[in-house]
């Protein structure tokens, strides 16, 4: 009996890898229940996409936006500091180049993360070309290590900033408050805005990883099972690939169980 069993098995899982046989599985479903699972999982992905896309856009904005206010209107960082532009004393002119080096690198992460949110949001309507869902991959992959470079460079200089403004401003107070809150009136202020904007990139920072582990791998599956002309997407999920499983198939899985 034991014998018979595994026999039937072996069939089984002979003809389940059958090309035919899933063809013949995917005509039991009816072109509309495919139709309905393709666009079912394309719009959770678009859903997806738009909401991740926008988001770091919108985040890019502001890095950029603060860049530029602190290019023209706090090139010392401190805006009380008691320095010339036009004529400053080498404390200051050194405080001035420490104080470009941060907006640099501000810009530059805000320069590639306006890209990745412009391409991510570029991929609802390129839900089906291959090679852009592996470009936007590579991207989100390539990226995470710019923004790790950018955060390490960003906290170590502005470290050693806030050892040399008290040079030029006694008045300021050494702590990490002005860290992302250097434009606040007061201490506490400025520690609450530091502390509202890393909260923030630590969420960027969480979803370039789930967008990298999760999403961006998805989007290339989809892609790809598109050029294959396979209508069945990959981004359905267990309990939606259980319809596509023909009465036989499941009959047979019942009497293996039994």
């Amino acid at each position: 009996m034991e014998s018979i069993d595994e026999s039937i098995q072996s069939q089984h899982s002979r003809f389940s890898t059958n090309p035919l046989l899933e063809n013949f599985k995917k005509s039991l479903i009816g072109n509309d229940v495919v139709n309905l699972l393709e666009e079912k999982a394309r719009n959770k992905m678009k859903c997806k996409l738009k909401v991740v896309g926008y988001f770091f856009i919108t985040l890019s904005i502001y890095i950029l936006l603060n860049c530029a206010i602190g290019f023209s209107s706090a090139p010392f960082y401190e805006r009380l500091a008691n320095c010339n532009r036009n004529e400053p004393t080498p404390e200051c002119s050194y405080v001035e180049k420490l104080s470009e080096a941060i907006y640099f690198f501000e810009l530059v992460g805000g320069m590639f993360l306006l890209l990745h949110g412009l391409l991510i949001v570029s991929a609802m309507d390129y839900l089906t070309s291959y090679k852009f869902a592996r470009a936007v991959d590579i991207y989100t992959k390539v990226v995470i290590v710019i923004y790790v470079i950018v955060i390490i460079c960003r906290i170590g200089i502005y470290a050693k900033l806030a050892d040399e403004i008290p040079k030029i401003d006694p008045a300021f107070q050494n702590s990490w408050g002005a860290f992302l809150g250097a434009a606040a009136d007061t201490e506490d202020a400025a520690v609450g805005l530091t502390f509202f904007f890393m909260t923030v990139f630590l969420i960027c920072m969480c979803t370039n990883m789930y967008f990298a582990c999760c999403v961006s791998r998805k989007l290339v599956k989809c892609a790809k099972s598109h050029e294959q002309k396979d209508p069945i997407v990959p981004m359905i999920n267990d309990d939606e690939e259980m319809m596509n499983r023909s009465p036989s198939m499941r009959s047979s899985s019942i009497g293996g169980k039994k």
